[in-house]
């Protein structure tokens, strides 16, 4: 499984309806809270092998799977 596969099938969890997957906003529609953005920190470091530090924790790279597929890349090409 690609990156991107893994990263949808960990929100997937959080709605049945896996529409919003391709939106560009992941928290405009109510699914993802602060909470949860929480919990996306950790799976993304432990699934990916990466540490985010403060300054990776900007709302932007959790937007949208894109935003959050960005930053794996980045954090694994330092």
């Amino acid at each position: 499984m690609d990156e991107r596969a893994r990263i949808r099938a960990h929100l997937a969890r959080f709605s049945r309806d896996e529409a919003w997957l391709a939106s560009d906003d992941l928290f405009a529609g109510g699914v993802l809270d602060s909470m949860m953005a929480v919990e996306l920190v950790a799976f993304l470091e432990k699934a990916f092998s990466i540490t985010l530090d403060d300054a990776d924790l900007e709302l932007a790279n959790f937007r949208s799977v894109a935003g959050m597929l960005g930053l794996v890349e980045r954090k694994r090409a330092r």
